[in-house]
């Protein structure tokens, strides 16, 4: 009971529930919110007529808004019969906020409260739109005309929720729910399995129920269960308490409204603790938790978490937390103590680089983030890719040795420079004005530094060649998985001319219409946009049967179509293509034979599954010189081929072991670093894919091939061509 004098310091500790006597549907913080609103409003009305200050006759402006704005709030949630659970936490929010900015102005300052209104937690939602829009309506009478009595509130509270059951006779359907079998009430969560089957969060009935694919009803796997969140791993596994310790609270072993989970490929389960601010690791078999994110972590108060609701950890062990009251998505780089915001962050809002209470994220395995904007009824999707992890660690994909060590490419660029003369003679700029920007794009450039050499032999060619003074604009195109480190820190040093990196597939549009003037791609397309198969026998190159040999064939002709097809969208009428292409001479050979026998001789006396071995198989296409030269498709796509010349790229690393200018352990060595630039990700993606390797030992595993590779090349050296065929296209 508070104290019935009228002064102005009735403690919030003074108004308690007692939880045996909720409803178990009323949660007890959403009791307490119930409360706090009221007791806001009666210590403002008790105060005004009694206490000589005299607040409201200072404030009565703001009570009277204050009194109309929760009206019209509560008001507003009763109009949908669907109700959404985000849009309710974010409406009684907002009223929270609206009270407790309304009684700091009024007695903070003068009665040290703060303490206090800090303390005030947070609280639950009910899940049924006509259930809450009763309850809302009738609650709403209670929290203006409040009882003093503890006890009465209680019974109020509880009463109307029971009226509310009654009226819409919910009660019978909760305690029959047989009979209801196909009503699914607020479906908080799925997730499904290869094969189509979905496990379903059914909340409201307290079940989690499976359906397999194409049934008309589902099975209830889990009963009396009120699920927020499930996920599946590899093993189908379900049923066991892999976190927490059946009771609320904040200590290492407990959780507190535990919103979403996510399991890692050792199967650690990390958890969104939402109530505790946290997000929080439980290794397989752990009694205690590890906290991995957290307030208590964060040395800078602005990016302390605000209820989260959803976390994912990539390969790197890099976690990343949807901050939803924050409206943000937080990265939290492992062992840091503090993390970095990547999207929104900017407050609730509906530009493109704001979030309004997001609920989940989720990554794909390009590496592209997608984010539920709830409040804002859409997703959003960010290519941060593998960009995500630190600039100073290496990131998966082309590794960083190609960046400085692919002679064999930068050959190719220097054969190349004939053919950009060529090419940049015949270009028409005709359709461009005096003053527009010329833009030119290379696709296929995150390794950097020879497609910079190739940019800036453009450069340097046209200003010789044109008499135009023009600004130039040059886009890198690549994948975001690849490595982009080398070239970002090369753009940020050299100012020889504008760059811009763009993290797309070539095999997509990059560029707007009718914006790009010279385009530029060498040593690239043979790489396919995706694996069409795997290869029996064998990793590349060689193919076992007809039939592999037809699905990476027809997928080298689709790749290509696609290739060309956006390349005639984002040129000028007048622009230029230059092309140079790995290619095949008539035995069907490359020079590149030997490497691939020897990744896969290693590949075999590596420690790999049957299956691991069949999935190594790497994503590429050499055509033939005909397949290059497709008068058909260039017509299509309206080019019109100016030059073509088949050339040999001469591997200048061999020929000077050969001559004795390098040593056997030197030529070993460069040849493993090319080698293993293109090659390690496909087979770490074979190693990944089956799920019961750790990170640790797939780094073992990678270290022992490449070894063996190494001292395959020393054994093998004089076998190695001296050539490469390649075939260069304006």
């Amino acid at each position: 009971m508070p104290q019935q004098n009228p002064t102005i310091t009735p403690s919030y500790s003074h108004y308690h529930l007692i939880p045996d006597m909720l409803s178990s549907y009323i949660p007890l913080q959403l009791a307490d919110k119930i409360l706090f609103i009221g007791e806001s409003w009666l210590i403002l009305k008790t105060n005004d007529e009694d206490n000589d200050k005299n607040f409201l006759s200072i404030n009565s402006i703001d009570y009277n808004e204050q009194n109309h704005r929760i009206q019209q709030q509560l008001y507003t949630l009763t109009l949908s019969d669907d109700f959404n659970i985000f849009e309710l936490e974010r409406i009684i929010e907002h009223t929270r906020i609206d009270l407790s900015l309304t009684l700091r102005n009024l007695f903070v300052d003068h009665f040290h409260l703060c303490n206090e209104l800090e303390q005030i937690r947070g609280f639950y939602l009910i899940e049924h739109g006509k259930l809450f829009s009763l309850f809302v309506n009738r609650t709403s009478q209670l929290l203006l005309n409040i009882e003093t009595s503890t006890n009465a509130i209680e019974n109020d509270i509880n009463e109307i929720f029971k009226q509310c059951l009654n009226d819409l006779q919910l009660e019978s359907i909760l305690t029959n729910a047989d009979k209801f079998k196909f009503k699914l009430n607020f479906i908080h969560n799925n997730n499904s399995t290869q094969n189509g089957t979905i496990f379903m969060c059914d909340r409201f009935n307290k079940r989690v129920q499976r359906w397999y694919k194409n049934d008309n009803d589902g099975q209830t796997i889990i009963a009396n269960i009120a699920c927020s969140g499930l996920t599946i791993d590899n093993k189908g596994t379900f049923g066991q308490v892999v976190a927490g310790n059946n009771s609320r609270g904040p200590a290492l072993n407990q959780l507190s409204y535990p919103i979403s989970l996510f399991v890692d490929r050792e199967k650690s389960v990390f958890v969104a603790d939402y109530y505790n601010n946290r997000v929080v690791k439980w290794p397989v078999g752990a009694h205690e938790g590890i906290v991995v994110a957290s307030d208590n972590k964060q040395k800078d108060v602005s990016n302390r978490f605000s209820r989260p609701v959803s976390a994912a950890v990539d390969q790197t062990g890099t976690v990343y937390v949807l901050d939803s009251f924050n409206h943000r998505v937080m990265r939290w780089f492992k062992e840091d103590e503090s993390a970095s915001v990547i999207v929104g962050g900017r407050g609730s809002g509906n530009e493109t680089n704001q979030l309004s209470y997001p609920y989940h994220l989720t990554f794909d395995r390009h590496g592209n983030l997608y984010v539920a904007d709830t409040a804002n009824h859409r997703v959003q999707i960010d290519s941060i890719g593998k960009q995500n992890t630190k600039m100073s660690s290496s990131i998966k994909g082309m590794a960083g040795c190609y960046n400085l060590n692919s002679r064999q490419q930068m050959r190719a660029v220097e054969l190349s420079l004939p053919f950009i003369q060529q090419a940049i003679d015949v270009l028409d700029l005709s359709s461009l004005s005096s003053t527009q920007l010329l833009i030119i794009a290379d696709f296929g450039s995150s390794h950097g530094l020879n497609s910079m050499y190739a940019m800036k032999a453009i450069i340097e060619y046209f200003k010789k060649s044109k008499n135009e003074q023009r600004s130039f604009l040059i886009v890198h195109n690549d994948l975001s998985t690849n490595d982009w480190t080398i070239l970002f820190d090369l753009l940020n040093k050299d100012s020889s001319y504008f760059g811009l990196a763009n993290g797309r597939s070539f095999y997509e549009q990059c560029l707007p219409s009718d914006s790009l003037s010279i385009g530029y791609s060498s040593t690239s397309i043979h790489w396919l946009s995706c694996k069409p198969c795997n290869i029996s026998n064998h990793c590349a190159l060689l193919f076992n049967t007809n039939d592999e040999f037809d699905k990476f064939q027809q997928q080298a002709r689709l790749d290509y179509s696609q290739f060309l097809e956006h390349r005639s969208n984002e040129l000028i009428l007048g622009g230029v293509l230059i092309l140079c292409i790995h290619c095949i001479n008539d035995k069907r050979l490359n020079g590149l034979e030997i490497a691939f026998n020897l990744l896969y001789k290693c590949a075999k006396l590596l420690s790999l599954t049957e299956q691991e071995l069949f999935d190594y198989t790497i994503p590429v296409y050499y055509r033939t010189y005909s397949e290059c030269i497709d008068e058909e498709l260039f017509k299509k796509f309206s080019f019109k081929l100016i030059k073509s010349e088949l050339s040999e790229a001469r591997i200048n690393i061999l020929t000077r072991y050969q001559q004795g200018e390098v040593s056997l352990d030197e030529f070993a060595k460069d040849r493993t670093q090319f080698v293993r630039s293109w090659g390690e990700p496909s087979l770490r993606q074979a190693l990944e894919m089956n799920d019961h390797r750790s990170e640790k030992d797939i780094e073992i595993l990678l270290d022992q091939f490449w070894n063996m590779y190494e001292q395959e090349v020393k054994e093998h050296a004089n076998q190695f061509d001296t050539s490469s065929p390649r075939i260069y296209l304006i």
